[in-house]
Order: structure tokens, then C-alpha cells, then sequence
């Protein structure tokens, strides 16, 4: 165990002075003049709840019934659009805490979001705009890896909590009940596919879910503080805990899972050595459960 700390040590850390270098570096992008002879370039998505209610409030039909030309980009219709998109973010230095569609860019600036978008042709700020400003000059954004990489960091910190390590040594200690290589490599593999598909399946749910509202809900504003009541809670509770264990009056610990979940995982700890003794099928389906509950 000792020689696996010293590499493990080295590869974390140069993982983070690798993450935090390719930070630094800036987009650089070349010029495409294409669009220039259009008033506005539109982007939306047949899937997003402000570009249908944009259309049925029929702002886009507003400009385009008062002659403005607009460029009107849908993402689905083609994937070469998200780059597009990704080049006109680079090129209005679009801030990621915009809504990144509906977006209407015109002359220097651009408009975000349904609310945004709406009140700026109902004030005639748009028509404005196109009016006495020409699009700026488009440039090619080149992919900024920081942000896989970022996210991998993220995810590598996130699996360094006290609950996934404790239960990954008890799985671990598990598998040494057999020397069948085939059955740890089996085992190993659907327990780490089980723990991606479910932080994979959670987080899209969860993204889709936000994704209904803008940043200007009344929803949106109030989930951070949401979001920061229950972590203030989790800490005092966990302070708490430290206090307690610290004296070591461990049968007070309250940050501890159920009676019954941990009474459910005995269960599924004791049918897995025994599938594992067995060589079941069912050996896989119960691994799978394991990861997905961790």
C-alpha cells in the first residue's frame, strides 16, 4: 500500500498544476466575415422552453415583418451550429452566467434570454442597434480543453469523500474472496459502470430540470440559497459529529445512514459473497445495485 501512495501522490499533483496551466491560456480566434451582411444571428432550440415561448410571443416574427434580416440558427438541425454558437460566445466575450440560448446577437452586443430578448424589440433597443451597428467580425473560438479537465478534477475530488472510500474498502475486501480473474474483472467493471451511470443519469436529470428555468425565475434565485441552507446544515451537523467523535462517544454520531438502508446493505453485502462463492449471473445485477446505492 505504501509504494501506491508515493505515484498516486505525483500523478494528483500533476494533474493539478496541468489543469491549472491549461487555464491560462487564451482563445485566440481568426476572423469570418460571413454573417456581416445580416442584421442579427438568432440562436435557439426546438427543445428549449424561452425559444417556444419566444416564438409564440412572435418577437423573432417582429423584426423579420419590419425587414431586419436574421440569421436564425436551430441546434438540432445541424451539430456544426453548437460550434457556431461556441465562435460567437468567443467573439461577444459572452459571459457564462448568461443564458446560453435564446440569444440574439446585433451589432456589439447581444441579448439573452427570453425576458431580455423580448423587451429589447418591444423598446425598439434592437432595431436600434441593427439600425446603426454592424455584427463585429466573426472568430473561429478554438476548444478549451481546461474545461474536461476541470471536470475530471472535479469529479476525482468529489470521489475522495469518507462514505465512497469506506464502502469502496469494503468492496474491495469483498472481492478477495475469490482468485477468478475473470469475476474480479467482471465485478470491478459493473460496479464502476454502475456508480458513471448513475452520478451520469442524476446530473442530466437534474440539469434538465434547471435547464426549465432562466436565470431571471424566481425559481433560479431562490435554489442557490436553498443549496446553501442545507450545506450549512451538513456542516453544523458534521461539526457536530467531529465533537463527538472527537470524545469518542460514538454512539451519538447523527450523520449516519438509516437503520434500515444499513440493515438493506448487510443484505446485499451477504448475497454477494455468496453469488461470488456461486458464480452466479445474479453476482452482476447485485454489484450493479451496490454501485448505484454508493
Amino acid at each position: 500500500m505504501r509504494q501506491l501512495i508515493k505515484p498516486v501522490f505525483s500523478l494528483m499533483i500533476f494533474l493539478f498544476f496541468f489543469i491549472i496551466s491549461s487555464t491560462l491560456f487564451v482563445s485566440v480566434g481568426t476572423d469570418n466575415n460571413d454573417n456581416l451582411s445580416y442584421d442579427g444571428v438568432y440562436f435557439a432550440s426546438y427543445w428549449c422552453a424561452d425559444c417556444q415561448g419566444l416564438a409564440d410571443d412572435g418577437v423573432m416574427d417582429t423584426l423579420e415583418n419590419e425587414g431586419y434580416l436574421i440569421l436564425n440558427y436551430y441546434l438540432e438541425d445541424d451539430e456544426a451550429y453548437l460550434q457556431l454558437l461556441s465562435d460567437y460566445q468567443f467573439t461577444y466575450d459572452f459571459p457564462i452566467s448568461e443564458d446560453q440560448i435564446p440569444v440574439l446577437f446585433v451589432g456589439s452586443t447581444f441579448f439573452a434570454g427570453r425576458t431580455s430578448i423580448r423587451e429589447g424589440v418591444l423598446s425598439n433597443e434592437v432595431q436600434t442597434i441593427m439600425d446603426t451597428q454592424e455584427l463585429l467580425p466573426l472568430k473561429t473560438a478554438h476548444i478549451n480543453n481546461s474545461l474536461l479537465i476541470s471536470t475530471i478534477l472535479l469529479g476525482l475530488v468529489d470521489g475522495i469523500n469518507p462514505c465512497a472510500i469506506a464502502m469502496l474498502l469494503l468492496f474491495i475486501s469483498l472481492l478477495r474472496f475469490t482468485k477468478n480473474k475473470k469475476v474480479l474483472f467482471g465485478v470491478s467493471l459493473t460496479f464502476i459502470s454502475a456508480i458513471y451511470i448513475s452520478y451520469f443519469s442524476f446530473g442530466t436529470f437534474l440539469y434538465k430540470f434547471l435547464d426549465q428555468f432562466n436565470s431571471g425565475s424566481v425559481i433560479a434565485r431562490i435554489i442557490p440559497w436553498i443549496v446553501l441552507v442545507i450545506a450549512a446544515f451538513l456542516f453544523l451537523l458534521n461539526f457536530y459529529d467531529f465533537l463527538i467523535t472527537t470524545n469518542e462517544h460514538y454512539e451519538k454520531v447523527k450523520n449516519q445512514l438509516p437503520k434500515g438502508i444499513q440493515r438493506f446493505n448487510k443484505k446485499l453485502m451477504t448475497a454477494f459473497t455468496k453469488r461470488m462463492d456461486e458464480g452466479k449471473w445474479s453476482l452482476y445485477l447485485i454489484t450493479f445495485v451496490i454501485g448505484v446505492v454508493i
